[in-house]
């Protein structure tokens, strides 16, 4: 039966929310040595320092290069050697499309460069909710129910949020892969998801004391999310570890490694794990708990995390069993991530099957809110 935390939202009858906007590395596993930038919609003003030198309009094109440590830009006819530019979006909406290495994405909003040794860090200056749509369409697919499309906007509107200066040493908010959230372009394939993003617009989810939550969330549980100190050692009230049903015939919910039986007694030695003490290679299932996921392996006088195990083995998850047949050691395990949270599959099963947005939210975050960003801020101001 489905169970969800019980929780509150706040509306306030002021429709926008405060100006927010966000500094994002793009192409940010890339080395940029050079970028072709098309403008797609609007106008865009070229500032160099603070002075406004050039005006592009719909279809003309800037081409930029690392050239020792500056960046060579053509346009108009005219070649400059700068530290650093930026692209200002002019009208209500400005698109432009960029060109790095054969691979070309649109984004809204400015764009940023900065020579960075020899290299080019590309920064879209984009307004949240711009950037909240893109980051939907690039986590949570073009398949999904509308339901599912609204509560990952509030999700990554929280972590957004959360972690606003998780770059800040580095010039900016906030990179575009997975080491923060993906964000590969702005939304532009799925209706829904712009929907979405309206229909959400400013809320975000907060524990009982109104500070924003760690919103995590990863592709499948196996069926059992995790406790936040079982894979990152700090408890957190909101991140428990529930049940779940709704995944389970999913696309990830399966997984299976198979190693030979030295690579796995070498393996474990490597853990300092006694060959003689290596019962599970001579056939005995004693790393497996049927009643769900287990934070270690034990062996007589020795304990492994199975999140170590994990990353070592470049496992899916830490959620599996080992079992031995002949000189093969079959590593069978459930899900795909690192399980706390919210589950992806399954929250878009339960999307599919009527669950509204707060309910998902409440099934896999206990005793949280969701709360406007106007509200928020007015009570932190209290």
């Amino acid at each position: 039966m489905f169970k969800g935390s019980l929780f509150f939202v706040f509306l306030f009858s002021v429709q926008s929310i405060f100006a927010h906007h966000f500094s994002i590395s793009i192409f940010s596993l890339k080395t940029v040595h050079s970028a072709t930038v098309n403008i797609s919609r609007g106008s865009y003003n070229l500032f160099i320092d603070s002075a406004n030198v050039a005006t592009f309009k719909q279809g003309e094109t800037l081409k930029f290069a690392i050239e020792g440590s500056k960046i060579r830009v053509h346009y108009k006819g005219t070649s400059k050697l700068l530290s650093h530019f930026k692209l200002t979006g002019e009208e209500y909406l400005n698109n432009f499309k960029i060109g790095v290495g054969g691979e070309l994405r649109t984004y809204e909003d400015n764009l940023i460069c900065r020579a960075e040794g020899k290299s080019i860090l590309l920064l879209n200056d984009v307004e949240l909710e711009h950037y909240i749509a893109g980051v939907v369409e690039s986590e949570a697919g073009l398949k999904a129910a509308p339901e599912y499309f609204k509560l990952q906007a509030i999700l990554c509107r929280t972590y957004a949020l959360k972690n606003f200066d998780r770059h800040a040493l580095e010039g900016f908010n906030l990179c575009d892969n997975v080491h923060c959230q993906a964000y590969y372009s702005k939304s532009s394939k799925i209706p829904d998801i712009l929907k979405a993003t309206t229909a959400t617009n400013g809320l975000i989810i907060t524990d009982d004391r109104f500070d924003l939550i760690n919103a995590t969330f990863h592709s499948n549980c196996g069926g059992q999310t995790c406790n936040s100190e079982d894979v990152w050692l700090t408890p957190l009230p909101y991140l428990r570890s529930v049940k779940d049903t709704f995944c389970v015939k999913s696309r990830n919910a399966r997984w299976e490694k198979i190693m030979t039986k030295n690579q796995w007694q070498n393996y474990l030695m490597s853990l300092d794990v006694p060959k003689e003490l290596d019962t599970a290679v001579n056939g005995e299932e004693v790393f497996f708990s049927p009643d769900g996921r287990q934070i270690s392996f034990y062996f007589p006088g020795k304990s492994v995390k199975t999140t170590k195990i994990r990353t070592d083995l470049k496992l899916k998850s830490a959620y599996f069993k080992v079992e031995m047949a002949h000189d093969s050691v079959f590593i069978q395990g459930r899900g795909y991530g690192h399980g706390v949270g919210l589950c992806q599959e399954g929250a878009m099963q339960m999307a599919k099957e009527g669950y509204a947005y707060n309910q998902i939210i409440g099934y896999y975050f206990a005793g949280v809110f969701i709360v406007n960003l106007n509200a928020l801020e007015f009570f932190k101001e209290e």
